[in-house]
Order: structure tokens, then C-alpha cells, then sequence
């Protein structure tokens, strides 16, 4: 009795001390998703370009993501004008007028910031290049050049100093820039990249492992009933079930991946193309195992 109730309590002792292990890595666990999270969240609003030195006289240019469309290949911009020192008189206005210049793949966008007012902001698009298909470990780039001038004299435009930074706060999208401003030239060349989020490619990964789980559950499954098992009637619908809910947990993918994704080629088509030959097999042995037909004599 007394070696039954020391062997009782030290099963109840590993037991509860797994159990305080298993809580203590989830809290850690938890505790670093939202780190990471907190971390990428602020990782999202950059200054690329610093005040220009020796001058209280500048624009500041925040370039904000609004939309990407990724199998669209674009990526829309707000930049947000906000001028300082001479620019801007004691009613928040603008003390002479300024033109705005952008420059991208798919053209030109010029705009008037009117003296008087205070400047509004104003919308680009930028074309990006890459490979949709490659998802969820696409990369796209893009390129957007953006100046600021005054009023022209003799004919050419003056320049005006200014400060750049960059917000790129989407959703399941890891949205990066970098200045790229070469010596003389007026003009600041933001270098965009667009790749997915890490927890998105966590969840892609996450949800092609879930599937293959799932088919090799099935095609178990079907082996052991081929091996000699009784064939039983409740997989027929539990195999055409998962076959079903694969393509809705593949359509609930983030950010809608085209069909013919890279994420399809590693899992999704194999699980479809396995589920329903596993079907089909289990389908031909209930067939092939059907008792005979009794035959039947006509009545006299």
C-alpha cells in the first residue's frame, strides 16, 4: 500500500510539473509573438532622409502606403506635405508656391502646392516588379522619385531642401525603402521592396503541414482497409470531406493567392490529387468486395 501511494503521488507530481512546463513555454511563447509584433509595427515608419543640415528652410515629405495589390502588381502612395521656416507663414500657409514632382515606372505626376493654403497631399502609384506566383516567398520592387522646386529662375527650377520618411503599414505585408540619392542630383529615389510578412509565411507553412497531416491520414486510412480491413462505409464521406474543405482552407490563405502559387505546387495539389486517388481506390476495393448476387430461379 505504501509503494502504491508513493508511485500515486510522484505520477501526480511529473504530472503536474509537465503541466507547469507546458504553461510556462506558451507564456513565453505568447509573450514573444507579441514582442515580435510591437516590433514589426514600429519597424513600419522610417526616416530615411534626415532635416537638411544648416537650414531651418525645408519640406517635410511623408510617403504613406495606402493599397498594394500584389497580383496587380502596383502599390498606391499618399505623400503628405509638411513645410517648415520660410515656407510657412503664421496661418499655417504657404508663403510662395511650390511644385511637387514625382516620377515613377508608369510615368510623370507633377503638382502645384498654391501659395496661400496649406499644401494637400497627393496620391502616386507605383509599378512593382516580381513574381506573384512565388507566394508566399515572392519579392517585389519598385521605384518612386520625388522633388520638390520653387519658383524657376532664369528659366530652371530651384530645388527646395527636404526631409523624407516613409510608412508602410499594411496588414500581412513587409513593406521596405531605402533612399537612394546620389551626389548632385535634386531628386530623392525612394527603392521599394515588397515581400510578405513573417506571419504570414509562418501560416502558409503552418497550413501546408496541416494538409499534408490531413492526406496522410487518408491515404493511412485507405492502406489499412486495403491490407484486409472491413471496408467501412463512414470514410467515404470523411475522405470527401477533406477533399472539400481543402480547397476553402487553401482559398483562406492570407492575401489570395493565385491559383498556381508556389504554396500549390508544394502541397495543395498533391493533397487534391492523393485524396481523390485514395477515393477512388477505397471506392474499387468496396466494390471488388461485395458479397455475390444470389440468383434467383423463376417461379413455376
Amino acid at each position: 500500500m505504501v509503494t502504491d501511494t508513493k508511485t500515486k503521488k510522484s505520477r501526480k507530481f511529473k504530472i503536474a510539473l509537465i503541466a507547469v512546463c507546458a504553461v510556462v513555454v506558451f507564456a513565453a511563447l505568447y509573450a514573444g509573438a507579441i514582442v515580435a509584433y510591437r516590433r514589426d509595427t514600429s519597424a513600419r515608419m522610417v526616416v530615411l532622409d534626415p532635416r537638411p543640415p544648416h537650414t531651418q528652410d525645408y519640406v517635410s515629405m511623408l510617403v504613406k502606403t495606402r493599397t498594394v495589390d500584389i497580383n496587380g502588381g502596383s502599390i498606391d502612395m499618399r505623400v503628405i506635405f509638411i513645410p517648415n521656416g520660410k515656407f510657412l507663414n503664421a496661418d499655417d500657409e504657404l508663403t510662395e508656391d511650390l511644385h511637387f514632382i514625382a516620377t515613377t515606372s508608369t510615368g510623370g505626376v507633377e503638382r502645384v502646392l498654391p501659395k496661400g493654403q496649406f499644401p494637400s497631399p497627393a496620391d502616386v502609384t507605383v509599378e512593382l516588379a516580381g513574381t506573384a506566383s512565388d507566394y508566399p516567398w515572392d519579392r517585389h520592387t519598385g521605384g518612386l522619385a520625388i522633388a520638390i522646386s520653387g519658383p524657376k529662375v532664369n528659366g530652371r527650377n530651384q530645388y527646395v531642401p527636404i526631409q523624407v520618411s516613409f510608412s508602410g503599414d499594411i496588414p500581412g505585408i513587409d513593406i521596405g525603402a531605402k533612399l537612394m540619392k546620389e551626389a548632385g542630383v535634386d531628386f530623392n529615389e525612394l527603392a521599394l521592396v515588397v515581400q510578405r510578412s513573417p506571419v504570414t509565411k509562418v501560416v502558409v507553412v503552418f497550413s501546408m503541414v496541416i494538409l499534408w497531416l490531413l492526406t496522410a491520414t487518408v491515404l493511412t486510412m485507405v492502406i489499412a482497409e486495403l491490407l484486409g480491413h472491413k471496408v467501412e462505409m463512414v470514410l467515404f464521406p470523411f475522405i470527401a470531406a477533406v477533399l472539400f474543405s481543402m480547397v476553402a482552407f487553401r482559398n483562406a490563405l492570407p492575401g489570395s493567392p493565385p491559383i498556381g502559387a508556389l504554396s500549390d505546387y508544394l502541397a495543395f495539389f498533391w493533397g487534391w490529387t492523393l485524396c481523390v486517388l485514395a477515393l477512388l481506390v477505397l471506392m474499387i476495393a468496396w466494390v471488388k468486395r461485395l458479397p455475390p448476387r444470389e440468383s434467383r430461379s423463376p417461379k413455376t
